[in-house]
């Protein structure tokens, strides 16, 4: 078990310090999976970024790729995904799916470059319009996607990664 969060969160760090509007990222791994209020997350990932006055596009689905790391390292790697992505708001699955609304619903980056809310109104509670429903999920799988594929390609790296959590419990990565 103490594995899967391992990876997780060593794949988050491993995508979070490739990019460029972050300056470095460290990950800890938590001494519990289970505390008082219910499960807790395996692990966590604190990062610094460089000053950014607007996100773009691209920065946006950086974002979403981070926070489906994970669970798409569940599906590469042990080919079995757990509920731990999810489930709550806040979650990572939650995170992923709120940039990518107000992507499509805001800030005019779904298929159509149109504005059909104010971003505060974009959250949990929001019903999207079904052109948007469809520019969301396609956001989500393309980005889910590109994480699948770069996580095939850098498993090594990963593993690597991975196991040095597993001793040293902390990490620190810089950008390159």
């Amino acid at each position: 078990m103490r594995w899967r969060f391992s990876g997780a969160e060593a794949v988050k760090a491993h995508r979070k310090s490739r990019l460029h509007f972050i300056d470095a990222v460290t990950v800890e791994l938590s001494d519990t999976i289970f505390e008082k209020r219910g499960v807790s997350s395996g692990g966590y990932v604190h990062y610094e970024m460089k000053d950014q006055l607007v996100s773009t596009e691209d920065a946006l689905r950086a974002q979403i790729r981070i926070s489906l790391a994970g669970l798409a390292a569940e599906t590469v790697e042990v080919e079995n995904k757990s509920t731990g992505a999810g489930g709550l708001g806040g979650s990572d699955l939650d995170t992923a799916t709120q940039i990518a609304k107000r992507m499509a619903a805001s800030w005019g980056m779904g298929r159509v470059p149109r504005f059909y809310a104010d971003r505060q109104h974009v959250d949990q509670s929001y019903q999207a319009p079904i052109e948007i429903t469809a520019d969301i999920d396609r956001i989500l799988l393309d980005e889910w996607e590109k994480t699948k594929a770069f996580l095939s390609e850098k498993q090594e790296t990963l593993r690597v990664l991975t196991s040095d959590l597993l001793v040293k419990r902390r990490i620190v990565l810089r950008a390159e």
